[in-house]
């Protein structure tokens, strides 16, 4: 019951984007036991709002295939947005190294996870090639 305590509060250092305490709720959660689809859950969520998208892609890409039906939705929610981001930035050069290539995979990521305008866009830019 201890372990599920310490997540509600994770959630709602999350909640109020209070990734100080979040982080801190996190790294006590993993130290503290065995991992969880769900603590791998709320720590990509902290790496969103602690700017870490990478990060966060990366821990939410396993979670994609969660044995809770609803992770599994949230992980594609996460990856969906996060890759969208990253496509933008990889395709257009704000805010990270311009490399259309990456762009294109973080689109076709994006669209698998389903996120529809990453789909119209990787359209988009296989027709111009």
């Amino acid at each position: 019951w201890q372990r599920e305590e310490l997540l509600g509060r994770i959630h709602a250092a999350l909640t109020a984007r209070d990734t100080a305490a979040a982080r801190a709720l996190v790294d006590r959660a993993a130290a503290g036991g065995p991992p969880s689809e769900r603590l791998a859950y709320y720590r990509a969520l902290l790496l969103v709002q602690e700017g870490d998208l990478d990060g966060a892609l990366a821990a939410a890409r396993p979670l994609r295939s969660a044995r809770e039906t609803a992770l599994r939705g949230e992980a594609d929610r996460i990856v969906a947005s996060v890759a969208k981001i990253l496509a933008y930035r990889a395709y257009t050069g704000d805010g990270a190294a311009r490399n259309p290539w990456l762009g294109l995979s973080y689109m076709d990521e994006a669209c698998e996870a389903g996120d529809a305008d990453s789909c119209d866009n990787a359209r988009r830019v296989r027709g111009r090639r």
